[in-house]
């Protein structure tokens, strides 16, 4: 008896797994400040009176009608403030984070939940990271410091055999390319503001120092750095006079270079590492600019130093009963 061949196997088709579109990153939110009369929606200055609405602690807040576009708005929209309901505790949280206290012991004081007092930092935060900081003039000196990559505080790991959605992520984590160290550029200029910016992650490129020098340097700045090549490339394109601290006959400079960063740095990294146990990549930025805020405010009392915080962050409440 003769058996019939087995069928043969189907051919296996390979298919090409179509990477997603690319989702564009959202614009920054822009933040006006508390108790502008603008409007928020069209910029119109033609604004009135339009009822007022009550909040927890028992206060009311005015509300206002554009005349030309129709809509309704509050001294706190599209601020940090808006929406909250327990706005009158933020004279506390920022005196918390005028003394640094990590989030935990910041909770405890204002008597909210831990996710609150997050939650409220960023906002406190957001608007600082988004302002443009002074320009520096004059002998300016530049380095760099690199914080490691962390993911603290995450729910769902990016990292090796991380789980989304209940399975296995799609996208696996590339500790070469995903997982690099933040690069952050340090500038001191005499009896001028620290300037601390985050570039990129991993070496930054000439380009990248050019664009974010472009938005340091004042008229007739000069630039001493040393160890990377990419700040003489960076100087060059902008038209600005660039010397190498690392230079081997430049020991003077690299000394002037190495005392007036070294503060800068030691206080970041006692910042990052130290006071709050390290900080997620995604939130580095904010935390620097709390840095630099804590480093003009140090000396102050708390009560001040949050004052000026909130000033800076454009979310200080106005007096009450202007309106």
């Amino acid at each position: 008896m003769v058996l019939p061949s087995p069928a043969p196997a189907p051919a296996l088709i390979l298919r090409r797994k179509v990477p997603a579109a690319a989702v564009p990153a959202a614009p920054p939110r822009v933040f006006r400040e508390v108790g502008d009369r603008h409007c928020p929606a069209c910029g119109s200055e033609h604004t009135r009176r339009h009822g007022s609405f009550p909040l927890l602690d028992g206060t009311r807040r005015q509300r206002r009608r554009c005349r030309d576009c129709g809509r309704t708005f509050s001294e706190c929209t599209a601020t940090p403030l808006a929406y909250l309901k327990k706005s009158h505790l933020w004279p506390d949280m920022a005196a918390c984070m005028a003394r640094g206290l990590p989030i935990r012991q910041t909770a405890a004081k204002l008597g909210v939940a831990v996710s609150t007092a997050f939650a409220w930092r960023h906002l406190l935060l957001a608007p600082l990271a988004g302002k443009p900081l002074p320009l520096l003039t004059g002998a300016v000196q530049a380095g760099e410091a690199v914080v490691p990559y962390s993911e603290k505080g995450s729910r769902r790991s990016g990292g090796p055999g991380s789980w989304r959605n209940g399975k296995p992520s799609d996208a696996p984590f590339r500790r070469i390319r995903d997982g690099r160290p933040s690069f952050v550029l340090l500038a001191q200029a005499p009896a001028q503001p620290e300037a601390l910016e985050l570039v990129c992650q991993g070496r930054p490129e000439p380009e990248a120092l050019q664009r974010h020098l472009s938005l340091l340097l004042g008229a007739g700045a000069s630039v001493c750095s040393g160890g990377l090549v990419a700040y003489g490339e960076a100087c060059k394109a902008l038209g600005v006079k660039h010397q190498d601290a690392w230079h081997p006959e430049a020991k003077e400079l690299r000394q002037e270079n190495r005392e007036a960063l070294f503060p800068l740095r030691w206080a970041l990294h006692g910042w990052v590492e130290r006071r709050f146990r390290g900080v997620a990549t995604k939130y580095l930025q904010h935390y620097l600019r709390w840095l630099r805020m804590a480093l003009q405010i140090r000396g102050l009392a708390p009560a001040l130093g949050g004052a000026q915080l909130l000033t800076e962050a454009g979310a200080a409440l106005p007096p009450t009963g202007t309106a």
